[in-house]
């Protein structure tokens, strides 16, 4: 793996200096009351052939790093402490990386059990400067079986998106649906849903061509401006265990996104389906397949922007006795109703995952 740059991680770790503390301090305290911190790391590499998601990005190699874990708090009953690490190293100055911090609190209710959460996360990126930000969200997640073969769940976020640089409407990455139920592993790895394309071709994409319709309705005073955002999601999911070794999961999803640029406001709908099958107890195939359809609330002029989206993930786990091998293959369609936001893109990924 090419050497971390320090440029990048900086400013997240001077952030959460104070949350990374309580982490690893936490088990000092009383250790024989509480209980041992689950730890997991994973380490690949693999290949983007469009990691700025742009209709003409560079395609780029990268090896990447994963962190997780997850302590219970001995003084309050059902809650923990979850923290969550990342860093995608690609070849060039082009590195990603993201932290998230969290408190979640787990209860029963009769049979049902309710999940509550707030979370801070930092994520930074300079292939596409202009989706680094901050973000803050509250969200709950309701499990209940149906039956011993069925069960509902039914998710609520709202999260709070402070970005970092001045950018351009639709100065960002359009991204992939990427939407997963909290605590449950996307086969697809989330895509930056709350971004929004490295410099782009509309108004907020630098020159526009000669043929984009988007050419006379970005007047010259429009300039860079503080973006803040709202992204509220509700998402209802039904699995379904028809053998021991086969679920199929259903999910639909519906989100809102209010922008300080107005024009990066949008309505978003998703269908998303699911497939696990264990043949034996060392080998799991995970497939996952949807589409997605994004309204935005206001386009220059007359000017209509509809962007549609399907994907395809298919994951191969091979299960050790102390972690697991995988490989991995995700394809993205996006295709709009402004011609130059449109994309494609398709990523593999090899790697290895240990829980501690």
């Amino acid at each position: 793996m090419a050497k971390v740059r320090a440029s990048l991680i900086a400013p997240v770790l001077g952030n959460c200096a104070a949350w990374l503390f309580c982490a690893v301090a936490l088990p000092a305290v009383g250790a024989d009351a509480i209980t041992s911190p689950q730890l997991e790391a994973m380490l690949s590499m693999g290949f983007d052939s469009n990691p700025a998601q742009s209709r003409d990005g560079p395609a780029l190699g990268f090896a990447a790093l994963a962190l997780g874990v997850e302590q219970p708090l001995p003084f309050l009953r059902g809650v923990r402490l979850e923290g969550d690490a990342w860093l995608r190293d690609y070849a060039g100055p082009n590195d990603s990386g993201r932290l998230d911090i969290g408190l979640v609190s787990s209860q029963m209710l009769g049979i049902t059990q309710i999940d509550l959460w707030a979370e801070a996360g930092w994520y930074r990126d300079q292939l596409v400067t202009a989706d680094e930000r901050n973000e803050n969200a509250l969200g709950v997640l309701a499990r209940r079986p149906l039956s011993a073969r069925l069960d509902l769940r039914l998710f609520a976020e709202r999260r709070w998106l402070d970005y970092r640089n001045l950018v351009l409407p639709w100065a960002g990455r359009p991204g992939g649906i990427g939407l997963s139920i909290r605590g449950q592993s996307p086969v697809i790895p989330v895509r930056d849903q709350h971004g929004g394309v490295l410099t782009g071709m509309g108004c907020g994409r630098g020159p526009a061509s000669r043929s984009s319709p988007m050419q006379d309705d970005c007047p010259q005073r429009i300039s860079p401006q503080q973006r803040k955002d709202r992204f509220d999601l509700l998402a209802l999911e039904t699995t379904w265990f028809p053998a021991a070794k086969l679920s199929l999961m259903l999910g639909l999803d519906s989100g809102w996104r209010e922008s300080s640029l107005a024009l990066d406001s949008y309505r978003q709908q998703a269908v998303r389906l699911a497939l696990t099958f264990d043949p034996s107890p060392n080998w799991s195939l995970i497939a996952d397949t949807g589409l997605s359809r994004r309204d935005y609330w206001q386009a220059p002029r007359t000017i209509e922007r509809v962007d549609h989206q399907r994907w395809l993930g298919i994951a191969l786990h091979r299960w050790l006795a102390d972690g697991a091998l995988y490989c991995g293959l995700d394809l993205l369609d996006s295709r709009s109703t402004i011609e130059v936001e449109a994309f494609r893109q398709w990523s593999t990924e090899c790697g290895w995952q240990r829980r501690f």
